[in-house]
């Protein structure tokens, strides 16, 4: 960098004797002085370019630590370098929350972005109903569809082949799904945790308990506070919990964990999760407040998170 400070002042000077440079000469000691003072100044500025944004290999955990303090982030020591700055762009890129990332897979692209390998759901799944419709065949084989016909009024059924074919006209609110020779009508609706796990014979204990190396727990196929009988543990795990594991208003998951959600509150609340419901997401232990103030910053306000966490 110094030999080329050096040869851009030349070029600047005028081409007359009078501005010679002679090897050891007055002028071309003087010029590699003020070179020594320019070389100086412009790499104190790169290096307040690199502390400056984190998108360069020159940015340090001292410059993470710096910005993380400025942004209000939590603190990151311990945590990838690269996901603390990916972290820190991220706020750059987004002071503060706007209504169009709102939006639940807005969510899960920036918790993603910084190395939190979750998925988000809305808490809207088929949930199966009891309707009057009856699908039945005649003695040649015919659909034969019955039922409440002010129900029956917002689908057409038919025949192709062997399929039974639906069409949902306006207004309609079932979803019909041949299961095993059957149909099953379907809604669209909200399922609790507990509704999540009760088709799983498992046992519930706290997000913090310990396990010593004997204990053996369920068959459930999930990471989570409910496990198998025949899954053994090293001493020392733990464990997320899963009817108390909310995000809603603070940071500490014990000042949420005893929220209680009932009615037509559950239409606010989303799952995070692993990558298909209701597999468990792992976040590291020391991610775990960062984790959830992301969450909170960029959920709307009304909104509460069901976190299908494992901290490990």
């Amino acid at each position: 960098m110094l030999s080329i400070i050096r040869k851009l002042t030349k070029q600047l000077l005028p081409k007359g004797r009078a501005f010679w440079q002679p090897e050891g000469g007055v002028l071309d000691r003087l010029n590699k002085a003020l070179s020594l003072s320019e070389e100086r100044a412009l790499k104190g500025a790169l290096s307040t370019f690199d502390s400056a944004f984190p998108d360069n290999a020159n940015f340090t955990t001292e410059d993470a630590d710096m910005w993380e303090k400025r942004l209000g982030m939590i603190n990151g020591a311990g945590v990838a370098l690269v996901n603390r700055m990916a972290a820190i762009r991220l706020k750059y890129n987004y002071p503060v929350t706007d209504a169009p990332r709102q939006y639940y897979k807005s969510l899960e692209q920036q918790l993603r972005a910084v190395g939190f390998n979750v998925r988000v759901y809305p808490n809207k799944f088929d949930v199966p109903v009891v309707t009057s419709i009856e699908f039945s065949f005649n003695d040649d084989m015919e659909l034969v569809i019955t039922g409440d016909e002010e129900e029956m009024a917002f689908y057409e059924f038919s025949m192709d082949g062997g399929d039974i074919v639906v069409k949902y006209l306006p207004g309609a609110k079932l979803k019909f799904v041949i299961e095993n020779g059957s149909v099953f009508a379907y809604s669209l609706g909200t399922k609790t945790p507990n509704e999540w796990l009760a088709p799983i014979n498992t046992t519930m204990h706290s997000p913090t308990t310990r396990h010593s190396n004997v204990l053996q727990h369920s068959t459930f196929q999930y990471l989570g506070a409910y496990h198998s009988l025949t899954l053994r543990h090293r001493p020392l795990l733990r464990h997320g919990a899963r009817f108390n594991n909310y995000v809603a208003n603070h940071i500490e998951r014990s000042r949420d964990g005893d929220l209680a959600i009932n009615g037509d509150m559950w239409k606010s609340t989303f799952y995070i999760a692993g990558d298909h419901m209701p597999e468990f997401a792992i976040i590291p232990q020391q991610r775990e407040a960062e984790f959830r103030q992301m969450i909170l910053r960029l959920k709307p306000v009304n909104t509460i998170g069901i976190l299908f966490v494992n901290y490990q």
